[in-house]
């Protein structure tokens, strides 16, 4: 089994977007369904990403992206469970995090998993360790 990870909001954003940095984004997925790695994701990533496809009306877009998210090998949607919201709450206290930000590092913490992010602020968190698609 290879390296545990975590993917972050902003690496689905980046693909389903096209950004400019999309296709490392898309290539670090890729190696989780060919086992390479070991994926996971946050329920509360899933639901930043819906959130935006609910407000631009595009939820039949959202609905596939889910889907398409279900059918990736190696990958596992986390859902939040006690253990997860309490240690949310010492991170959101310690580091003074937005709540879906300590959900996603604490649940990173407890599946010891690395957190694939851009987002800089989550390099506070000593208690997890991040990377960016183009580190791996």
């Amino acid at each position: 089994m290879g390296m545990r990870l975590l993917i972050d909001t902003n690496i689905f954003l980046s693909i389903l977007n096209e950004e400019e940095n999309y296709r490392s984004a898309k290539r670090l997925l890729e190696d989780i369904h060919k086992g390479k790695y070991v994926g996971f994701t946050s329920v509360i990533c899933i639901a930043e990403i819906l959130s935006g496809f609910h407000s631009k009306g595009e939820v039949e877009r959202g609905e596939r992206f889910l889907i398409d998210a279900k059918t990736i090998n190696n990958f596992t949607i986390i859902d939040v469970d006690l253990s997860i919201a309490k240690e949310a709450a010492m991170i959101r206290a310690k580091y003074r995090a937005r709540l879906p930000d300590a959900m996603i590092a604490s649940t990173c913490e407890i599946h010891r998993a690395f957190l694939v992010t851009r987002d800089e602020t989550f390099k506070k968190i000593a208690e997890i360790e991040v990377k960016s698609p183009e580190e791996l």
